[in-house]
């Protein structure tokens, strides 16, 4: 058998290290003009052709031949003091040269056509992890890109998102692509990550705490009044004690309608379905004048033309000091401009601690939330009778804008409803780790079989799985507790090659 593998790799070996019969032709020119200097008696630049092969396999000797070519290109050897090769004797050995070289390097990259095994680039592993532990945290949503983030503009960064790949290097890239084997290096560094993301993975999965109740809540004017600008005219409006919270604008820092109560993360994941009751109003309200800037401020109309539809976004906010991605819209909704309400539905889970939140996605704009220049376009009388050096004038302003008539376009929500939707609990990620009953009483072999199933991507034979049951034990009979023994079995079962590996 031993002999049978050495006649193998010899016989592929030398299939491998064939020489290039095309370069036997040059052999001429390189002892007219190259041997001198860089032959038995000199080696300048220590160089040396009279012993140069042919078999450019060999990387030190490809390396020869593409100096030779190099030289040639530039016309810079022979030196100017030596005898010069014509232009038809270079141009002939460039010919010979050039595709034999070409066919080298094609040779280097090439797999014989056969599969490379590689393993999983850093977003392969993210997407993994989160369907292998059925995750569903807003950071593992495929448009959302991990990295270090200056929040504060201080020079102190700090991660936008806490999935478990976030402090993994981005992989390095071949002709594009950040999947390629030759390219997808293994290191033990990169293998303490691997263990770390495991690790995180897992406990991001474990629930052991009873659910929390949770009734269905609906909530009415005022719904929200702490994503609002302490100037904006939505802040003012909420003090009239109108049925309904009103938009002026589109979102932006502000402006944004979501419950006051979850302003600071639901503090319940789970699954929910969201139910908002909105109405456009005044849609052909062109009265902004001929102009876009006054006072240095920006005006925008937002939509297209006076007939056309409000849109209006639903999002996802995280709330905790410098982590994770600020929003992501999950849905997005188009409402007539006809004054009548309308209701929309989304369900989608929500994590700890982020919330949902609407906004007019196509509304007017105003830099820095300035209306009074509003007051001004509409009311022009009425503008010059404002103290504008008065502390708190907009409100003034604002009290004024609703008395005598907002002349703009407006979002109107009427309610605003969060409601759980019934799910098992444990939640699957749990459950398809530990089981439905008691971790003590756990199904070891079924539990493994299934979980390497899927990280193997292939069928399992009963065997493979016997070291992880084997870990576990050992781990208890040390003094781990079953359940953490498991998270040890898991995260070696995650950093085996054939889950690490295509």
């Amino acid at each position: 058998m031993k002999r049978l593998i050495a006649v193998w790799f010899i016989t592929n070996l030398l299939a491998f290290g064939e020489a290039d019969p095309s370069l036997n032709a040059l052999g001429p020119f390189l002892k007219q003009h190259c041997i001198e200097c860089h032959g038995p008696e000199k080696q300048k630049g220590d160089y040396r052709f009279d012993l140069l092969k042919n078999d450019l396999s060999d990387l030190q000797t490809l390396e020869l031949w593409q100096g030779i070519l190099d030289q040639l290109n530039l016309g810079e050897m022979p030196p100017k003091k030596k005898k010069q090769p014509s232009r038809e004797e270079s141009a002939k050995v460039i010919a010979t040269l050039t595709p034999a070289l070409q066919k080298a390097y094609a040779s280097q990259k090439s797999t014989g056509g056969q599969a490379v095994i590689r393993r999983l680039n850093k977003f392969e592993l993210r997407n993994t992890l989160r369907d292998l532990f059925y995750l569903n945290h807003p950071d593992f949503e495929p448009t959302v890109v991990s990295g270090l983030y200056d929040f504060n503009g201080n020079g102190i960064t700090a991660q936008k998102t806490i999935e478990p790949t976030r402090s993994f290097q981005d992989d390095e890239e071949a002709e594009g692509f950040d999947n390629i084997g030759d390219t997808l290096v293994m290191s033990d560094f990169l293998l303490k990550m691997l263990i770390s993301a495991a690790e995180e993975s897992i406990e991001m999965a474990t629930n052991n705490e009873p659910q929390k109740p949770f009734e269905a809540e609906t909530f009415t004017a005022p719904i929200c009044t702490k994503a609002l600008n302490g100037d904006s005219l939505g802040k003012h409006q909420r003090d009239n004690g109108d049925p309904y919270d009103e938009v002026f604008q589109r979102w932006d820092r502000y402006n944004r309608i979501g419950p006051d109560r979850y302003h600071k993360g639901i503090r319940r994941p789970n699954n929910y379905r969201v139910t908002v009751e909105i109405s456009a109003h005044n849609p052909k309200g062109d009265k902004w004048g001929n102009w876009t800037v006054n006072e240095g401020r920006l005006i925008h109309h937002g939509r297209e033309s006076l007939d056309a539809p409000f849109e209006v976004g639903l999002y996802l906010e995280r709330h905790e000091h410098l982590r994770g991605e600020q929003k992501h819209r999950i849905a997005h909704w188009t409402l007539p401009p006809d004054g009548k309400k309308r209701t929309f539905s989304f369900e989608t889970w929500i994590d700890d601690p982020w919330s949902t939140w609407i906004g007019w996605e196509n509304g007017p704009w105003i830099q820095h939330n300035a209306f009074h220049i509003l007051l001004d376009q509409w009311y022009p009388e009425d503008y010059k009778k404002i103290d504008r050096k008065k502390k708190g004038f907009k409100k003034d302003v604002a009290e004024i804008l609703f008395k005598k008539g907002y002349l703009g376009p407006t979002l109107r929500v009427h309610k605003y409803r969060i409601e759980p939707v019934p799910e098992d609990w444990p939640p699957r990620s749990h459950t398809a780790l530990y089981g439905k009953g008691s971790i003590e009483e756990a199904n070891l072999p079924k539990l493994f079989h299934a979980f390497a199933e899927r990280a193997y991507r292939r069928p399992v034979d009963p065997s493979e799985i016997k070291p992880f049951i084997e870990l576990t034990e050992k781990l208890e009979s040390e003094g781990s507790s079953r359940q953490e023994a498991m998270k040890g079995a898991y995260t070696a079962l995650l950093c085996s090659p054939d889950f690490v590996y295509l």
